[in-house]
């Protein structure tokens, strides 16, 4: 599993970005590679806005779909499907 991400402070705002690849080394071959970004909004010193985009690339036998924020977190319908997500999220700290 090979991962590389980072992280760009752009004001008070935050990109992320982050790509990772799991070569599967058995005889099924089912790699899957993600590429990802998340955005930060900070709407005040509490309360920010996030924006995820994830994409998960499966080959042959491969199945991984994106869950929560992004995360691995399910399958696909059908082996070497791909799969994606957006999500959109409010956090306010208390």
């Amino acid at each position: 599993l090979y991962h590389v991400g980072y992280r760009l402070p752009i004001g008070q705002h935050k990109l992320n970005v982050a790509y990772s690849y799991l070569d599967d080394r058995l005889g099924t071959n089912s790699d899957t590679a993600s590429y990802g970004a998340a955005f930060t909004y900070t709407m005040s010193k509490r309360t920010d806005l996030n924006f995820i985009l994830v994409h998960f690339n499966n080959k042959n036998l491969a199945q991984a779909a994106p869950g929560q924020a992004g995360m691995l977190g399910g399958v696909t319908a059908s082996a070497g499907t791909d799969s994606n997500s957006f999500t959109v999220g409010l956090r306010h700290r208390f």
